[in-house]
């Protein structure tokens, strides 16, 4: 190491730096940072003092790495330098928000492979210096953003970032950060949306406030306390108006909408849903939200309102092709791949909508991170699946594909609302099956009528073959 001046800098630069480096960033790595960058990397490998990962990156071990960092601390030159190395990995991540993903599933890879270094560099920015620039803003916005997505980094990464919020004394970021906890929360989201709302209003940040009360009304509306709910979202909607907000407006609006339909007022709420969708024809973000309220008014107006079905469908189908989707596998972007799905069926394009549905279709282990909502909404892909199998003449898979719908179901956090509207769904197409097989009339039109006969049947998206019949007929006829 000795006759290695270069290596004993690369090996430095390795214990500064967590994730280590891939080949192709220390090909690309300024020679004013590590001449003789590849000799040093034969050196350190050769020597066991580095070794490659299974992802192909240099890295040193943990004891190498303490004792570096405590007795030989990377200087700040070098730090300055290495910062100008990862500036197109900060731009990559100041664009990360909780409804946009620039660049889709590559540059999620690509942060993920990075991420530990990116916190490291700026994290180091941040210490010495003690205030806040806008960029360093953004790239940290940016991080907790991607950390909260992809669950990167873990709990220890979220408490740093409320940790150096409140160092900088910055009540702004302090509110983002309480409101991304809550937007993303399976449980406590009440107590994390206050927290934001708390901060927003020290600050009177509207955009805060309107996206802090919505969290508070989808919170309200998964415990079934409606009250609370259109409290929050009208809070919102008001609070949108003043400031002459169409996007936030929208959003709220989209917010009723879902909420007027869980409330049985499907005029109100489809009425809701079409104001929404005429102020933000042109923005994504939003969309997306007044595309989940229409894709929620479109599966309630399907028992005994056939022709305001087949309209918000076909409004919900439109809104769909608006949004771009991203390569991979997203959890809000799998509605809109549903809703498509769907409207082919309607159309009788059965190849179309089952292509759609298997591509939606992942085996379990890869769902067991997804929030309770994304585990219903695939649950509900399966019974689309499993009635496109039925319509097929296939009754004898159709049992398999409902039992794997009933273990996505039956996951915790799913709320009572939607377990009944399942099981009514559910149960029907049991009935049409034992029709198909031959099983006694008797039976199989007592479960119908059984089904028919429960609270949430009138909220509930039928199978589309009885939907077409109007429910005028039985399956027994």
């Amino acid at each position: 190491m000795m006759a290695e001046p270069d290596a004993g800098k690369l090996l430095t630069i390795l214990a500064f730096l967590p994730d280590g480096l891939s080949d192709t960033s220390l090909l690309v790595l300024e020679p004013s940072v590590v001449p003789n960058v590849l000799r040093s990397r034969a050196t350190l490998l050769r020597s066991s003092l580095a070794y490659l990962d299974p992802q192909r990156r240099l890295q040193i071990l943990r004891p190498i790495r303490d004792h570096l960092q405590i007795f030989f601390p990377l200087d700040d030159h070098t730090v300055g330098l290495l910062s100008v190395h990862f500036d197109h990995f900060f731009d990559m991540v100041k664009g990360f928000t909780f409804h946009s993903r620039p660049g889709g599933d590559p540059y999620i890879a690509t942060i993920a492979a990075e991420f530990g270094n990116i916190c490291k560099l700026t994290f180091q920015a941040l210490e010495p210096a003690g205030i806040l620039s806008r960029p360093a803003m953004e790239c940290l916005i940016g991080l907790m953003h991607f950390a909260s997505i992809t669950m990167a980094g873990g709990a220890d990464l979220g408490d740093r970032f409320a940790g150096i919020f409140k160092e900088l004394g910055n009540v702004q970021l302090l509110g983002q950060y309480f409101l991304g906890r809550a937007q993303l929360a399976d449980m406590g989201r009440d107590a994390l949306a206050s927290q934001a709302l708390h901060y927003f209003e020290q600050v009177k940040d509207s955009k805060g406030l309107v996206e802090a009360h919505h969290t508070l009304s989808q919170h309200y509306l998964g415990q079934g306390e409606f009250e609370l709910a259109f409290n929050s979202a009208n809070t919102a909607l008001t609070i949108a108006r003043k400031e002459g907000a169409q996007s936030l407006e929208a959003l709220c609006l989209a917010q009723l909408a879902l909420l007027y339909e869980r409330h049985g007022n499907l005029h109100q709420s489809l009425l809701h849903a079409q104001k929404g969708w005429t102020l933000v024809e042109d923005t994504a973000d939003v969309l997306l939200w007044v595309f989940i309220a229409l894709q929620y008014i479109s599966s309630s107006l399907a028992l005994g309102h056939y022709p305001h079905y087949l309209a918000a469908h076909e409004l919900a189908f439109i809104v769909s092709l608006k949004i771009p989707l991203p390569s991979g596998d997203v959890p809000i972007y799998r509605d809109i791949l549903r809703i498509q799905a769907d409207s082919h069926f309607l159309r009788s394009q059965y190849l179309s909508a089952r292509e759609i549905y298997e591509r939606l279709v992942l085996p379990l282990p890869h769902t067991t991170s997804w929030r309770a909502e994304t585990r219903a909404s695939h649950a509900w892909v399966l019974m689309r699946l499993a009635e496109l199998t039925l319509e097929d003449g296939d009754p004898d898979a159709v049992g398999c594909i409902l039992q794997d719908a009933q273990t996505f179901i039956d996951t915790p956090n799913i709320p009572q609302y939607t377990r009944s509207r399942f099981a009514v769904f559910h149960d029907i197409l049991l009935a049409v099956v034992g029709h198909r097989r031959g099983e006694g009339p008797q039976t199989t039109e007592a479960l119908l009528v059984e089904c028919l006969s429960r609270p949430t049947a009138a909220h509930t998206a039928f199978p589309v073959s009885l939907v077409e019949a109007g429910l005028a007929v039985t399956i027994c006829d």
